[in-house]
């Protein structure tokens, strides 16, 4: 069921918004305005983020929001795997856990098992009312005498992407998230295997991004939905798993850790940081710290 949405303090159904000319332009004009529109389904109004793809406008629920929802809302968590509602965090847990089903991580844990095993669950599943395994990049084992070919073949997807008249199939990117740069509002994301591809994940978007660092012996695996654009390619949905050195899940989307101001604060006087750095920032620098130590 679809409830009303407060857009620029005006009230329209989702389908107008999505679906109309009028919605669209509302749409258009509010992703510039400082706050943000409220689902009107529950008293608590949660915001709702305005995202983009191609020429066309859409609504999704801010991350971490789904609970706040009402229950026969779309933007409520009980969603299937297999439905357009689908988020970026319910495909990553439902992909890791076949594969992890299938038994083929039993005999390999390196990355090409690991690779052939998501293309191998993604067919047949249904996502965006398309097949997953159509519409999902997952990187082969990079090489270098062969870089320009492998960096033709992810453009040759994003060129896909970007030409599809469809504006409503997400373009999926799968990966061990190698590298993550801090930039004035957004991160910098690298994907092992895809050294030239930068991912932009925007910090308005993805306040809780990124994960924490990882022990050794662990990584963490993401699901991008992006689109190519001049600079790189930009994150519109994303979701990440933190995996121990048997690659089970050790953490799950939106359920890391969350450290203590004494912790924060430990952290940053043994990286010699300023007093009174920003939290998110020290956890930051400490990310980075660690995947340069770690390549």
């Amino acid at each position: 069921m679809d409830h009303l949405i407060d857009v620029g303090g005006k009230s329209y159904e989702k389908a107008v918004l999505l679906g109309t000319s009028v919605g669209q332009a509302a749409l258009m004009r509010a992703k510039d305005l400082p706050d943000r529109p409220r689902c009107l389904c529950t008293s608590a109004k949660p915001e709702m983020y305005i995202g983009r793809r191609g020429s066309n406008y859409y609504l999704a629920r801010m991350p971490g929001s789904a609970n706040e929802h009402a229950t026969g809302c779309t933007s409520h968590l009980a969603v299937s795997a297999d439905t357009t509602e689908s988020t970026a965090a319910q495909i990553l847990h439902a992909l890791w856990g076949r594969v992890e089903a299938s038994g083929v991580l039993a005999a390999s844990k390196g990355w090409a098992s690991i690779r052939d095993a998501v293309i191998d669950v993604a067919t047949g599943q249904q996502v965006d009312l398309c097949e997953l395994a159509e519409h999902l990049l997952v990187p082969d084992v990079f090489i270098r005498p062969e870089a320009d070919l492998r960096k033709e073949g992810h453009d040759a997807f994003y060129q896909k992407q970007s030409s599809d008249t469809d504006r409503n199939v997400r373009y999926w990117t799968f990966g061990i998230l190698k590298d993550l740069v801090e930039r004035p509002y957004s991160y910098q994301a690298t994907i092992k295997h895809m050294p030239s591809t930068k991912f932009w994940v925007h910090k308005d978007l993805f306040p809780d991004f990124p994960p924490l660092p990882c022990a050794e012996g662990q990584m963490v695996v993401c699901l991008f939905s992006c689109r190519k654009t001049r600079t790189g390619v930009e994150v519109d949905e994303a979701a990440s798993l933190l995996l121990d050195e048997s690659l089970r899940p050790s953490s799950f989307p939106g359920q890391y850790h969350a450290p203590t101001i004494d912790e924060i604060e430990q952290v940053r006087k043994k990286m010699g940081l300023p007093e009174g750095m920003d939290s998110q920032l020290v956890l930051g620098a400490l990310v980075a710290k660690f995947n340069l130590e770690s390549r």
